[in-house]
């Protein structure tokens, strides 16, 4: 499976600063100097087990958005191309994904990390259920 990476920064919402992007970007890497939003994909695939067809796995987007109440949450676009072309769009909605503060998402960068992988395995659970 080929997996591209749509950006090599951590997407933020346009409420949130770009001081608070490169804050929870930082807590990501020093958590896990390693971060690689493909590598998260590629392991909820692995989990989530085999889909029919799939040929590649596209990241558009990632990072968080801004939420009520100073908190974040997991912001996710994903294109699924399986056999013959046919493309299958998958993205965050803010009704259906869990959030964190601001605060946890900036200082811990484990939680942070965990709550993109959490959102990626709903998405995926979403469309294959």
């Amino acid at each position: 499976m080929d997996s591209v990476l749509g950006g090599a920064d951590v997407a933020i919402g346009i409420a949130i600063d770009e001081g608070i992007a490169k804050d929870i970007e930082s807590a990501i890497a020093t958590n896990n100097p390693g971060f690689s939003m493909t590598a998260v994909v590629e392991n909820v695939l692995h989990e989530h087990g085999k889909i029919e067809g799939l040929q590649s796995v596209i990241i558009d987007k990632y990072g968080f958005q801004a939420m009520p109440d100073d908190e974040v949450a997991p912001l996710i676009e994903l294109q699924l191309i399986k056999n013959g072309g046919i493309v299958l769009k998958l993205k965050s909605s803010r009704d259906s994904t869990s959030s964190i503060t601001f605060i946890q998402a900036k200082t811990e960068g484990a939680l942070a990390e965990q709550q993109l992988s959490q959102e990626v395995k709903r998405l995926l659970t979403h469309a294959f259920p």
